[in-house]
């Protein structure tokens, strides 16, 4: 697993970028083209503070080969928020979360087999900061969010309860595109780049079920497999929550009134 030092290397310079790109197109002036300036067509929310609520539908597999060793489903992360359109800038806090549990039958010694059912949950809550370039009736929300992530594994052995959670920061760029159907609604999607590394300290269950082995390695946790779905728990580990995430948005903008 990557190490947070390592992480912090990748995330500094995509966050300089975003956030350049998002300010350069975010000015008074849009596009030129054809020797001419095209200005940035008049928005009505720039005209004031515009608070919305908004839903939360993304898809995206985590990063961690652990993942893919327990799962064949995609795994989909629903949730929403509350947001402000302030001028040509954004923000907002969205809390999203996403299930996955998978059962596979597995060989034993002596020619026997069993179910292990494993189990993985995420929840994570963002504090986001966008720009808004305008086409039309089309934005294009590009910017970073920032948080944290805590998850909840289960190994899925048979008649042993070794349910663990870990949790770590999140950070997520994004970028995408928002169609306004009326003054209350707007329709978008948006692809984000997440980088997460959650982990996991030690628990006394897992130490408690595998004494015995503990015993007989002079203290070191071991290995049954190999894996990650078999020494969480037992010491400190990592997960790789992070990757490619597609989302669709619905907004409904908070109707506002002034006085006359």
């Amino acid at each position: 697993m990557n190490s947070w030092s390592s992480i912090r290397t990748r995330v500094i310079p995509m966050v300089v970028l975003v956030l350049a790109v998002t300010f350069l197109l975010c000015g008074t002036v849009y596009a030129q083209g054809y020797g001419r300036v095209i200005s940035q067509p008049e928005d009505e929310d720039a005209k004031g503070v515009r608070p919305y609520l908004l839903i939360n539908l993304g898809y995206g597999n985590p990063t961690d080969d652990a993942y893919d060793l327990a799962f064949d489903n995609p795994y989909f992360r629903f949730g929403g928020g509350f947001g402000m359109i302030f001028n040509n800038f954004g923000a907002e806090v969205m809390l999203r979360r996403g299930i996955q549990e998978e059962t596979h039958l597995v060989a034993a010694e002596y020619d026997q087999q069993y179910l292990r059912s494993f189990y993985l949950s995420t929840t994570e809550i963002q504090f986001r900061l966008f720009g808004r370039p305008r086409v039309g009736k089309v934005t294009f929300p590009t910017g970073f969010g920032v948080g944290l992530v805590t998850m909840t594994v289960d190994r899925g052995y048979p008649g042993v309860f070794d349910r663990f959670s870990g949790s770590g920061w999140y950070i997520g760029p994004f970028v995408g595109a928002e169609y306004r159907v009326n003054e209350l609604v707007a329709l978008g999607a948006e692809v984000e780049y997440a980088i997460s590394e959650s982990s996991f300290s030690g628990s006394n269950a897992w130490e408690t079920q595998h004494s015995a082995l503990i015993d007989q390695q002079g203290g070191f946790f071991p290995a049954t497999e190999d894996g990650f779905w078999d020494t969480v728990g037992g010491y400190n580990e990592e997960f790789s929550n992070g990757g490619f995430i597609f989302s669709i948005r619905a907004i409904l903008y908070i109707p506002t009134y002034t006085g006359n």
